[in-house]
């Protein structure tokens, strides 16, 4: 079996990239305003944002008015300029996250279309669209998507250049901004991904074809000017986040988020759902030709299985992992399967009957959510996405088998698309389990009229968000980097053992915190008595004087 150029003419995805882009754009912007700031990780990149925008500092971000310098600030002049054009809400922070995701499948076509034909550019573009992993993240203000797609920019300008085109340019813009999106994991990721490719391949461009001196320039004028500013006002930024960040997190267990290695596989294989199901296929498929043909395979098929394969085995040896770290990996891995559904081979027809299988597991699928699903907070979203979903699979099989790997593909996404949109309504029950708005829109004129608030520090900017009033937060979240050293006399930020005389202080203080905690603290702190509560938060309050 051959994985080279596809058998589909150039013209004949016709429309066909437009309608993958609709049907995404249908995906990443329906109702996205709609869904409240889900904890841990919204409250706090959206209060940032919004403090940008107000205060018209756009070198040091700040979080309740004091530097907030976990993550470099592409996310935050995203959301301030999102908010300046759409409003102070929901909907305009995460504007151009969901944009930014649409124009990385605009990406993944064109990557796809230059790699092996008009046909595969569709069918990457469409894979991508609906990964479970790229579509959830398309909606959440992460700065995941931000890196992915800058990452695909840097791969696809990495291969017009090879290919002596132009794009060695926007490779290394690409590359500069994924640096100010996530730091130096950006570049890095590249660099481990490409550099295979280019010693594997036998026949490689020259090197001028990369501008080596020019596009370093040009990296450093977009990079390095904040991260020097920043640096020089805020000392301890460099120890903070380019050493524990960045290299501790690599090796270290003591830094968030440690976990195993097989882990690795529920990331990937989990995020690249429903397509995960055609990735054994499409590997045996380029398994095959790498043993058939070595490093005289096509140079595209190189690159994509370097990509993938450098970017899990980091993540795999890092101590520090979350699904959403596996993201830059989706399109080379859509690459991957849209290459061998569009193969002249029986690796199309394996495929399709995948599809069909698909098709017939989202019955099932949906009887044991239903099963599973005890508190019904998805009951009546179910059946709905079951059918969709088992018809637009139902019809890609079809299609496939006729040899329409386009039109197989744009069925699969609208299946997807019809199945996904109801879970993008307002879903009460579920949306209670992951954001606090709910129970502070029920109490925010009490809490308004509070002596003081208290919230965990899992819960930090949701309150002021909301109400655009002061909190003073329980512990001391690990990345909220001005609480641990620059402002330790702020008052922000209280132990436990500091409590009694917080409350001392403050007689009528309010408690909003996680509601698995909820025991322990009135444990500890018999004063606090509960108020309100839902699916995942409670709200407590103290009116005893101690």
């Amino acid at each position: 079996m051959s994985l080279g150029a596809p058998t589909v003419p150039m013209d004949s995805a016709g429309r066909a990239p437009w309608l993958v882009l609709a049907a995404a754009a249908l995906l990443f912007f329906w109702q996205l305003g709609a869904r409240p700031l889900y904890a841990t990780d919204e409250g706090r990149y959206a209060l940032a944002g919004r403090e940008m925008l107000e205060s018209g500092k756009w070198i040091v971000p700040t979080l309740t008015g004091v530097p907030y310098l976990d993550k470099p600030p592409m996310m935050y002049w995203l959301e301030a300029a999102g908010m300046a054009v759409f409003g102070k809400n929901e909907f305009g922070a995460r504007f151009f996250m969901a944009a930014v995701a649409l124009f990385g499948v605009w990406l993944a076509f064109l990557l796809g279309k230059e790699t092996a034909g008009s046909g595969a550019g569709v069918a990457t573009a469409a894979i991508l669209a609906s990964s479970a992993l790229y579509v959830i993240l398309s909606r959440i203000l992460l700065t995941d998507m931000l890196l992915s797609v800058a990452i695909l920019g840097a791969y696809t300008g990495f291969w017009r250049a090879w290919k002596g085109k132009s794009g060695a340019m926007a490779m290394w813009v690409s590359l500069a901004l994924a640096f100010l999106s996530k730091g130096p994991v950006g570049p890095a990721l590249f660099v481990f991904g490409a550099a295979p490719c280019w010693w594997l391949a036998p026949e490689r461009p020259p090197l001028k074809s990369f501008r080596p001196v020019l596009g370093p320039l040009v990296w450093a004028l977009i990079a390095l000017p904040w991260t020097v500013t920043v640096c020089m006002k805020v000392p301890s930024y460099f120890e903070f986040f380019f050493w524990r960040e960045n290299v501790q997190a690599l090796g270290s267990s003591s830094v968030h988020h440690p976990k195993r290695w097989y882990y690795s596989l529920y990331g990937s294989l989990g995020g690249f759902a429903p397509w995960t199901l055609l990735l054994p296929a499409a590997l045996a498929g380029a398994w095959k030709e790498v043993r058939a043909k070595g490093r005289a395979a096509d140079p595209a098929l190189l690159l994509a299985l370097c990509w993938a394969g450098t970017t899990l085995a980091v993540f795999t040896l890092s101590s520090s992992k979350l699904p959403t770290y596996f993201l830059p990996m989706m399109p080379a891995l859509a690459l991957l399967v849209a290459r061998s559904l569009c193969a002249p081979d029986g690796t199309r027809r394996s495929a399709a009957w995948t599809l069909g299988a698909l098709a017939a597991l989202a019955p099932v699928a949906a009887v044991v959510a239903l099963i599973v699903d005890k508190q019904g907070l998805v009951t009546f979203w179910i059946p709905i996405a079951a059918v969709a979903a088992a018809a637009g699979f139902a019809a890609a099989a079809r299609f496939l088998i006729l040899g329409r790997p386009p039109a197989a593909l744009q069925a699969a996404v609208a299946g997807l698309a019809i199945a996904a949109l109801p879970g993008a309504l307002a879903l009460g029950p579920f949306h209670n389990r992951r954001s606090p708005a709910s129970i502070i829109a029920r109490n925010a004129d009490a809490l308004r009229s509070a002596d003081a608030i208290l919230n965990d520090g899992d819960r930090v900017g949701f309150v002021e968000w909301a109400l655009r009033v002061p909190v003073t937060y329980l512990g001391n979240p690990h990345d909220f980097l001005s609480g641990r050293n620059l402002a330790p006399d702020e008052g922000r930020f209280l132990n436990n053992d500091q409590i009694p005389a917080f409350l001392d202080a403050h007689p009528r203080t309010f408690l909003l915190m996680a509601a698995r905690k909820r025991k322990d603290v009135q444990k500890e702190f018999p004063s606090f008595r509960e108020v309100d509560s839902d699916q995942g938060h409670v709200l407590l309050i103290s009116t005893e004087t101690r």
